[in-house]
């Protein structure tokens, strides 16, 4: 009972209390970047103004055009369309949504879907789980605090009515607030509103003679105002508490993604796909697939296809599923479902620790991770099946707990299992699938990763990044203008080529002028500059070694001080006269070998590096792949021409790879710039030496270990499972090949196996699992041994189990003498391809998937039950086998007996038809969006085993929801 009253506790607390006890510590405020400027600014969508309407402010939109610059009032600020400005604010937008939506929610679905009728609310963070509206008076206290802030948040459209008005008291500061829809946001006639509003995917708009203290913000979507509506900037600069920082380290347990850790989306084998409009901070890569739909979305990180670093991430991604799957399983006995396991559906708390459960699992409604005040502490989910995530589920972080150290794998110690995120899901952590896809559905909001070592990667109007970084460009501000004096100077002395003054007919003072972007910096605008030519910030030319002799112009605009109009597109001619030839250098290298070439001998290196050019040369690099950043003496400052350097050294330890081969084999490179910051780079110069050093090799002796550990699942029961992982370490100096791990008890179930290559030092883990047996329990132990063979590189048999440890040779598992059989277990999901319907979209197939997870077959018939839904048509076929989700999957229709009324949908299993231990029966339907539904509505398809029916013997895992939407 103790237990039971401390975990509601902690619970209720989580709810109530604010994010500064639970969410991760905010260091630093809301900062909206070069936006600040901004009154209207959407990604992709036109921008348009009513008659007599006033914007006051900056607009812009990177796609799209600005329309409605009539009699005034009309736009008062400056307007931007698809330039440098626009895709900066881009950014800036996507980072702003991050920290907005990562913010802890004080009000999860506990305040109705409609705001206003005279009430008023106190500040925190509200979420409603669909579409929003705001009606007659709303007051936003703000209890006497200036940095109280209200951010009011709603999965669906927000439409704002007639006459409404929202007030703020108490200090509330309207650049303190936000109202953020997932869709569009509608204002109606004559309101007064107080804060910005946000659509992510959606238009914004304004009704006529509406009011708007505060910002108009959309990822992807129009913004109109209406007919002598009025939109001006908040008051004052926002004080909203964020948390932002520029990487997760994490704890050392965990430290296993190497190239992977700058990916959001990545998958060794299979297609990264995108729906819509998404935002994916980091980086995007397939080593064997296309990537697509990404081009309208907001991406900050590189699109990498098939490319050194995807064949690196493919050996990454490999490796840290061996490394996550070798850390020892802490928690055996956690059910396949995480979250909703309280009756009140609040949620679940979950410790630390390495969770594994033997089949499918879920995630739905909340769940909480709580790292007790350790920031390395470590949440590892290991799923031997598939794994899925309901819609808006979500995952809060507390007390230390940090996403970096957060795994979910799917297909864990099994040939595949794959991942699928449901709609409006918050998640942290990285989402891992073994052997299968890993999906993401409609809106999912993710501060981690989608990773899978062979499937596709879909997302579809997602949020996935790996830093929460923080917004660091800023504001434009009002433009400057800088003075730039007449000269006629040679143009980089010795080079040649002079340049015309910087004239026009408007002068300020007697001065030229040119538009600037700050005091310092001069920016020309409106710039043509020939190919071997660039054009510096103080007005003059420099002009590229071995550009050709002849007259090139350059053309630019000067324009007016006081107002930056009246411009006037000046050509300037550049001639250039005389060319120099370009610097050179060469590099020679030589090698001595220490020793007769064993491991751990040192090749001790030269460089000499001679200028063979005309032109002194400044801060000269060598660089070399096998000794990195090791060499002393390096970069050389200043090489006058002809002169040649003192010896450089370098060195590089032999090792096994080395052996492998049989010789070492690098080259060296030079680097250095002429006097005009231009790079230069030749290797012309290098010695055969250089490329080829060969080193003395010798066998050695080559060994192995083998340690084995049993983990029993239950308490030792007839049939009851026993978990094996097999650790073998390569304790010798050479590469071994074809490592085997054999079992007399286990036979051939042993995954992972063989293992193709193990270097010295190196670790691999194989897993194989065991039924107990009647024999077993008879005699009352399991015992048995393994042992490893493999071959060294010259193709010889090695066996070695000297490092056996004492649970390998007997593992002794206490058993339990009765047979007792296992309980029957069945769980629902559901599988379909898309979640958001369009009233002229053909119907989209799904299927009910029951799954028997408990390891005994049903007994009698099961029945499941779909509840109707109003906005939405479910149909069926008796006779169906084939369902159109994931390209094609069978069903098993004609297993069931169908009826329905008016509420329900019943499948009742047909007698002589059962659900074997372990394996699933799956039921094929379509989904049609019904005719004259408003868009962004939302409904749950909700899937129900009655309990007990087919001799059920657990009730917790019984339902499940998908969240479906129409567009």
């Amino acid at each position: 009972m103790k237990k039971k009253l401390l975990f509601t506790i902690t619970i209720i607390a989580l709810l109530l209390f604010s994010n500064k006890s639970f969410s991760q510590a905010a260091n630093g405020t809301l900062n909206l970047g070069i936006l600040t400027s901004f009154e209207a600014y959407t990604g992709a969508g036109a921008i348009s103004n009513g008659a007599g309407a006033s914007v006051n402010g900056d607009v812009g939109t990177n796609i799209g055009i600005i329309s409605g610059f009539g009699l005034p009032p009309t736009y008062t600020g400056n307007t931007y369309n698809a330039n440098d400005v626009t895709a900066q604010c881009k950014f800036d937008l996507f980072r702003t949504y991050i920290h907005l939506n990562d913010l802890f929610v004080d009000y999860p679905g506990t305040h109705a879907p409609a705001f206003g009728g005279g009430e008023t609310i106190t500040p925190g963070v509200y979420s409603t789980g669909g579409a929003g509206s705001l009606g007659g008076t709303l007051t936003l206290d703000g209890k006497g605090n200036p940095n109280a802030f209200f951010v009011i948040k709603f999965y669906g459209a927000f439409t704002i009515g007639a006459g409404a008005e929202v007030k703020l008291t108490g200090g509330t500061q309207s650049c303190n607030v936000f109202w953020i829809a997932e869709g569009a946001i509608s204002v109606a006639a004559n309101a007064n509103v107080k804060g910005t509003l946000f659509a992510k995917i959606g238009a914004v708009g304004l009704g006529a003679d509406v009011v708007l203290e505060g910002r108009m913000f959309s990822i992807a979507g129009a913004i109109t105002t209406g007919v002598n509506a009025v939109a001006s900037p908040p008051a004052g600069i926002s004080t909203i508490p964020i948390f932002c920082e520029t990487d997760c380290s994490p704890a050392a347990a965990v430290d296993v993604l190497g190239v992977l850790s700058n990916f959001a989306l990545y998958t060794s084998l299979g297609a990264v796909a995108n729906t819509s409009i998404s935002g994916i901070d980091g980086n995007i890569g397939s080593d064997s697939g296309a990537i697509s739909g990404y081009g309208d979305s907001v991406t900050i990180g590189s699109f990498n296809s098939t490319d050194t670093l995807t064949a690196q991430a493919k050996i990454d991604v490999d490796n840290a599923y061996t490394a996550l799957m070798a850390l020892p399983n802490t928690v055996l006995s956690h059910p396949a479902v995480f979250g909703a396991l309280l009756p009140n559906g609040i949620g679940e708390t979950v410790t630390p620790g390495v969770y594994f459960i033997a089949g499918a699992g879920s995630i739905g409604g909340t769940v909480t991770l709580d790292a007790q005040n350790n920031p390395d502490a470590i949440f590892v989910f290991k799923f031997a099946g598939a794994l899925s995530i309901g819609a808006q589920s979500k995952i809060i972080l507390i007390n230390g707990a940090r996403r970096c150290n957060v795994f979910w794998i799917g297909g864990a110690g099994v040939a595949t299992g794959a991942v699928n995120i449901g709609a409006g899901s918050v998640l942290k952590g990285t989402f891992f699938s073994h052997g299968g896809a890993c999906n993401s559905g409609a809106d999912v909001f993710l501060a981690g990763r989608q990773l899978s070592t062979g499937g596709a990667v879909n997302t579809y109007t997602g949020i996935i990044y790996n830093n929460p970084v923080c917004v660091t460009s800023k504001s434009l501000g009002a433009p400057v203008i800088i003075a730039v004096a007449e000269t006629a100077a040679a143009v980089n002395e010795s080079t040649g080529g002079t340049t015309t003054a910087l004239t026009s007919n408007d002068t300020y003072n007697g001065t030229a002028v040119v538009i600037g972007t700050a005091p310092g910096n001069v920016t020309l605008s409106g710039i043509t500059v020939p190919t071997g030519l660039t054009l510096n910030l103080n007005g003059t030319v420099t002009i590229a070694p071995n550009t050709l002799a002849g007259n090139y112009n350059v053309t630019y605009k000067i324009c007016e001080f006081s107002n930056l109009k009246n411009c006037s597109s000046i050509t300037s001619t550049i001639v250039v006269s005389a060319t120099p030839a370009a610097p050179t250098v060469a590099l020679v290298k030589t090698a001595i070998v220490s020793g007769t070439g064993i491991i751990g001998d040192v090749i001790t290196y030269t460089f000499t590096v001679t200028n063979t050019g005309n032109t002194t040369l400044t801060n000269v690099v060598i660089t070399d792949p096998m000794i990195g950043l090791t060499l002393t003496g390096n970069p050389i400052v200043s090489l006058a021409k002809g002169a040649s350097s003192s010896s450089i050294k370098g060195t590089h330890i032999i090792t096994q790879a080395d052996i492998d081969v049989g010789k070492v084999t690098n080259s060296a490179t030079v680097t250095a710039k002429d006097p005009q910051g231009n790079n230069i780079t030749d290797v012309s110069g290098t010695s055969n030496d250089d490329n080829n050093p060969t080193v003395i090799t010798f066998n050695q002796n080559p060994s192995v270990a083998l340690v084995k550990t049993a983990n029993l699942s239950g308490s030792g029961i007839l049939g009851d499972k026993i978990n094996y992982i097999f650790s073998v370490t390569n304790t010798g100096n050479t590469t071994l090949t074809n490592v085997v791990v054999t079992d007399p008890l286990v036979g051939l179930t042993i995954i992972g196996i063989p293992i193709a290559s193990l270097a010295p030092g190196k670790v691999a883990v194989a897993m194989a699992t065991y039924i107990i047996t009647k024999e077993n329990i008879d005699t009352g132990k399991v015992t048995n041994s393994a042992t490893v063979t493999t071959k060294d590189p010259n193709g010889n048999d090695v066996t070695d189990v000297s490092g056996t440890s004492i649970d390998d040779n007997d593992p002794t598992v206490t058993l339990t003498p009765i047979l007792t059989a296992p309980i029957a277990d069945f769980t629902p999901t559901i599988d379909i391809d898309s979640v958001v319907f369009l009233i002229t979209a053909p119907k989209k197939d799904f299927v009910v998937n029951i799954s028997e997870i408990g390891g005994a077959p049903s007994v009698g018939q099961v029945i499941v039950k779909i509840q109707k839904l109003s906005a939405f048509t479910i149909t069926y076929g008796a006779a169906t086998s084939t369902a159109n989700v994931s390209g094609g999957v069978a069903v098993n229709n004609n297993n069931w007996i169908i009826t329905e009324n008016s509420s329900f949908i019943t499948m009742t299993l047909k007698t002589g038809s059962i659900i074997g231990k372990n394996t699933f029966s799956a039921i094929g339907f379509s989904l049609t969006l019904k005719s004259d539904v408003p868009t962004q509505t939302v409904q749950s398809i909700t899937t129900t085993i009655v309990n007990g029916s087919g001799s059920d013997g657990l009730a917790n895992n019984n339902t499940t929801n998908t969240i479906v939407k129409a567009q």
